[in-house]
């Protein structure tokens, strides 16, 4: 514990390491949850990058997932084998080049 911990009483110290462990507790619970929820071989994952120490959450095989833009209308992504589709509900997609292993997609009307 640090010393400003260990300056409180006892029974503070036995709360905060009481709500510790139910909190690790609550994370594992959580993470066990997610994997029985979606399932999946880890093929399609979402990443979750900066949200806690939580390992990204595997989507079911061929999961579709769409991003629905500010005008209403959406894009959808599938994958299927070793590829990766996208669909556009009424607009046409382009895709700009940012890097040799990023690309971008841009919805003309």
């Amino acid at each position: 514990m640090t010393d400003k911990l260990d300056r409180l009483p006892k029974w503070a110290r036995e709360e905060i390491e009481h709500l510790r462990r139910n909190l690790d507790y609550a994370i594992k619970d959580r993470d066990e949850l997610r994997l029985k929820a979606f399932g999946g071989s880890g093929k399609v994952c979402i990443d979750e990058y900066g949200i806690d120490e939580s390992p990204d959450t595997a989507l079911a095989d061929n999961a579709r997932i769409r991003f629905t833009l500010d005008d209403g209308h959406w894009i959808q992504f599938s994958h299927r084998g070793d590829a990766v589709h996208a669909m556009s509900d009424t607009a046409s997609l382009v895709t700009i080049a940012s890097c040799p292993n990023v690309v971008g997609l841009k919805v003309i009307r």
